[in-house]
């Protein structure tokens, strides 16, 4: 009887990754709350959201040098301890001091993460059933994001303290670290479950792989090619706009459009449910439109364009919707079209990668996240600074009943953030512009 173990360790994976993404989320919906409470600015508040992407960042390749070291079945469960330890934390903050510290730890902790996920991957499937797992993988990123902040709206309308809910949120992954640890094996040779016809397909979808030497990295032409330097800077400013709906959108909508914390919390979970399904359709598609014309340019570049430029519409015509309800709506739909960009990101680094592919993604993905860790304060000073500017000029300004006749709810800064959001997204179609996809970034 065949056997199929590998697919529960996808299984393991995918979990691993939902949970991480709920630590990593869940500071978003009561932020505003747990301001008011502690005593902290919004600035403050901007920072201690950054830091976990600071910590991720800076992390991420010595996580992945320890993946590699030690294995994932070792530092797996250590990293989600880790990061579940630094979510409990939280719950004692009584200053921005202890939340700006474990949202540091826990960026370092999840650095690490993804790497093992997909070092795991080429482990435990065999070449032609790769893309699959990964697929997995990145979708239940956004699965536990959506989940964070559903949960959280519900927690919050049961009266539970946002104390207690970080608290709860804690104890799952310090369970799973020691239950994986017991199951998982480094190898499939090395698992009692995995029988000889699964393991013979996977050691034999393995073999051209291994055989494959392994050669000095050209850091010098990878950092800087300008090929490089565009498929970083798309990404920085796509993983930014992203890092909105993990961090500030709860609080613009409790702001703007008069919404309470538990609902906000539901709100937000609709754009990252948006991000779910634009990265299943934006794989397809772009799937699709290559086998159809044969044009890598087309089918990536094109896609990429497209999509980001149809979300920065959505994203500025939104701000002129005064019910919550819609407003979201017409956010959630653009992020459906930002999901279906993310296809084509990681697609690139495998066209133009050569044999560095890792070397490659993993830098596309540190600009990522210092995107994503700059977002949270640059928002709170883009705010400010449009609220400054109303109020040194009224006149370059509507009245209050002339901004409520186009539905903006008041004559604040936080509105404003859409445009921004709109902005990033149109930086990153700019960089998109400049993509050869007929030169390699390594060899």
């Amino acid at each position: 009887m065949a056997t199929h173990v590998r697919y529960i360790v996808l299984v393991w994976m995918c979990v691993f990754a939902m949970v991480m993404y709920i630590h990593r989320n869940c500071l978003a919906v009561p932020a505003q709350t747990i301001q008011g409470q502690l005593g902290i600015s919004a600035t403050d508040m901007g920072w201690a959201m950054s830091m976990f992407f600071w910590g991720y960042a800076i992390f991420q390749l010595p996580g992945g040098w320890i993946g590699d070291r030690w294995g994932s079945r070792y530092v797996l469960p250590v990293l989600l301890i880790v990061s579940s330890v630094a979510t409990g934390l939280m719950s004692l903050a009584s200053g921005a001091l202890l939340l700006i510290v474990a949202r540091l730890v826990m960026g370092a902790a999840q650095a690490g993460t993804f790497p093992c996920a997909v070092l795991t991957f080429g482990q435990w499937f065999p070449k032609s059933e790769r893309a699959f797992p990964n697929g997995m993988l990145a979708s239940f990123m956004s699965v536990g994001a959506v989940l964070s902040s559903a949960l959280i709206g519900l927690l919050l309308d049961w009266d539970l303290s946002w104390q207690l809910v970080f608290f709860l949120f804690s104890l799952p992954g310090l369970f799973l670290g020691l239950w994986f640890f017991s199951w998982f094996r480094e190898r499939p040779r090395d698992h009692s479950a995995v029988g000889a016809e699964e393991l013979q397909y996977i050691e034999a979808g393995q073999a051209q792989a291994a055989q494959t030497p392994k050669e000095p990295l050209p850091w010098r032409k990878i950092l800087t090619d300008p090929n490089m330097g565009c498929i970083c800077g798309q990404q920085f400013f796509r993983a930014a706009g992203y890092n909105i709906f993990l961090t500030w959108f709860p609080t613009f909508l409790q702001v703007t459009r008069n919404v309470d914390e538990s609902v906000s919390g539901y709100l937000t979970s609709l754009p990252l449910i948006g991000v779910v399904i634009g990265s299943a359709a934006g794989g397809l598609v772009t799937d699709w439109i290559f086998r159809r014309t044969g044009s890598a340019t087309l089918s990536r570049k094109g896609v990429a364009l497209f999509c980001l430029l149809v979300c920065a519409g959505l994203m500025a015509s939104a701000y002129f919707v005064e019910q919550a309800i819609l407003c979201v709506l017409i956010v959630s739909l653009g992020m459906v079209f930002a999901g279906a960009c993310g296809p084509s990101s990681y697609t690139v680094t495998i066209d133009l990668g050569g044999k560095h592919v890792a070397t490659v993604f993993s830098l596309m993905n540190m600009s990522g996240n210092i995107g994503a860790a700059l977002l949270p304060v640059a928002v709170v000073q883009f705010e400010q600074w449009v609220q400054n500017l109303k109020l040194s000029d009224p006149a370059l300004y509507p009245t209050f009943e002339e901004w409520l006749q186009y539905g903006v709810l008041i004559p604040d800064g936080w509105n404003e953030v859409l445009f921004f959001l709109a902005g990033l997204y149109v930086a990153a179609a700019l960089f998109w512009v400049f993509v050869r996809l007929d030169k390699k970034a390594t060899t």
